[in-house]
């Protein structure tokens, strides 16, 4: 693909966790649906810690406590940039986009679905202005790879990488097999994914009290969490760390929106 942002076009950059979680066409069939814009061409674009210090330099973004997990999310591996076509593209992208706390997307946006639960891991970037995006647009050209991104066509249960509740939760079903972990809503909805997951895990909490003190420190967003996660659930993939960590920049939130009154929680639950 050219990647050429004019008034007639934009780019939107799906991250590595769209890519892992096999979203890319999904995200395009969505993002067509809810803005009339046409998708143009698709690329893969691979970044490394200077060229994404680059990218999100000029949006003022590297600055946060969770930049540096943004760093780890990009380096290395591959993104996808599709082009889209239509009548003020920018401006239908921005709105469909969603908050960077998919706690705090507002409802028909990409972060609002697609079982989005951290301001790391959402799936999607889009530029704030168009010379802004023509500069994005340089630093994404000279990271582009040769090779054409086809993304493969999930089904209705994706194989959803990008949730660090749902890492989480799964890391504590294969050490308690005898509690199944919920049902993900077929559609994504971040938030009933986001109370469903808190849900789960205090009532695991109430029921194993080995773990109580672990699930409370992890919903409250306590840090650093790896080592102890690491000591009760063993080794951990390097992909799994990284979504423990972000999701330690979000729980609180899903806690607050499940309406769990905090660390002693877990006596009063069923």
């Amino acid at each position: 693909m050219h990647i050429v942002p004019s008034p007639e076009r934009a780019l939107t950059v799906y991250s590595p966790d769209a890519v892992l979680s096999g979203l890319v066409g999904a995200l395009d069939r969505f993002i067509a649906e809810a803005t009339g814009l046409v998708p143009a061409g698709r690329g893969t674009v691979v970044h490394d810690a200077r060229s994404i210090e680059a990218f999100y330099g000029l949006s003022g973004g590297t600055g946060g406590r969770h930049w540096p997990l943004v760093v780890d999310l990009f380096d290395g591996r591959a993104a996808c940039v599709t082009e889209w076509r239509g009548a003020d593209p920018l401006a239908r992208l921005q709105r469909v986009k969603g908050a960077t706390q998919p706690a705090r997307a507002e409802p028909g946006t990409v972060r609002s679905r697609f079982w989005c639960d951290n301001p790391v891991c959402n799936l999607i970037h889009v530029s704030d202005t168009y010379p802004m995006m023509a500069e994005e647009a340089e630093i994404l050209r000279s990271r582009r790879t040769a090779a054409a991104f086809s993304p493969p066509d999930v089904g209705p249960d994706p194989g959803v990488r990008h949730s660090g509740l749902l890492t989480f939760a799964r890391l504590a079903a294969r050490q308690w097999p005898g509690h199944g972990l919920p049902d993900l809503p077929a559609d994504g909805d971040a938030r009933e994914t986001g109370r469903g997951l808190v849900a789960w895990l205090t009532g695991l909490s109430a029921r194993e009290p080995a773990v109580r003190d672990l699930v409370d420190a992890f919903l409250a967003g306590e840090e650093p969490m790896l080592p102890r996660i690491r000591r009760a659930f063993g080794r951990i993939g390097s992909w799994d760390a990284l979504l423990l960590e972000c999701a330690q920049h979000s729980n609180p939130l899903w806690v607050a929106q499940a309406a769990v009154p905090g660390p002693a929680y877990a006596a009063a639950g069923g």
